[in-house]
């Protein structure tokens, strides 16, 4: 006896599955990332890093503006974002950060767009770093990360490569944190050819508080060595000349 199996219909579940292509797409993005964070993990108790004053660890919640490539045909629009900052050296910076953009429609345009985008950054100070007690001055610093981006527009979900680089300063405002502001050139390799097709290049203005978690770190100090204190000298009215044979 045949029992037909019914078809599920065209079109059902579709939004809701990633694509075959997209899949190893995004098993790279996270394999990248997951070893970007594996460079920001080890030693992370370890005193012995030289932070220019600062802690080897550091939270940074940030509010931003995006600037839209025209030929994403979409808005301008607020980001939203929190990374983790990891100091690895005494002019260098890791970062893992993540993001979240809402932009709104133009005509012509696939809608509405609700990004959320990871990347590991790196930050070098290329004038030195003084730390979180510098008052009234900034410290510049360059930014190059890379990452994956989500895009959700009406009946799609895409996710591509992206890479960005920019420039940005800190101003130190005592040891409770430092106040951070960046300009950021984003790439988006939009694979999915969202818009009007092509690479997207949209810029990005942060302003962010880097919140310090601990106090910094401090190198080893070899334990000095106690001599014993030189013997008094003797009186010469103690020493007694020695007797006549």
């Amino acid at each position: 006896m045949r029992m037909s199996v019914p078809l599920r219909p065209a079109g059902v579940g579709r939004r809701f599955l990633p694509s075959a292509c997209g899949l190893p797409r995004l098993a790279s993005a996270c394999a990248a990332l997951g070893l970007a964070a594996a460079l920001i993990a080890p030693g992370a108790h370890a005193q012995s890093t030289p932070t220019g004053g600062d802690p080897q660890w550091s939270l940074v919640p940030t509010v931003g503006w995006v600037l839209t490539d025209s030929n994403r045909r979409a808005a301008n629009g607020l980001t939203y974002g929190l990374s983790l900052s990891r100091v690895i050296a005494t002019d260098w910076d890791l970062a893992l950060r993540g993001n979240w953009e809402k932009l709104g429609a133009e005509t012509g345009g696939p809608g509405r767009y609700s990004n959320w985008t990871i990347s590991a950054d790196s930050h070098w100070y290329f004038t030195g770093r003084q730390g979180v007690g510098l008052l009234g001055g900034g410290q510049p610093y360059a930014i190059a990360g890379l990452g994956v981006i989500n895009e959700r527009v009406p009946g799609s979900t895409e996710t591509n490569w992206m890479a960005h680089a920019g420039l940005g300063t800190d101003w130190g405002m005592g040891p409770w944190g430092r106040l951070q502001l960046d300009a950021r050139y984003r790439l988006d390799a939009n694979s999915s050819q969202l818009g009007g097709g092509g690479k997207l290049g949209d810029w990005i203005i942060g302003l962010g508080w880097r919140i310090p978690l601990g106090g910094a770190a401090q190198p080893s100090v070899p334990a000095r060595v106690m001599s014993s204190p030189p013997a008094p000298p003797i009186s010469p009215a103690l020493i007694r000349p020695a007797p006549s044979r």
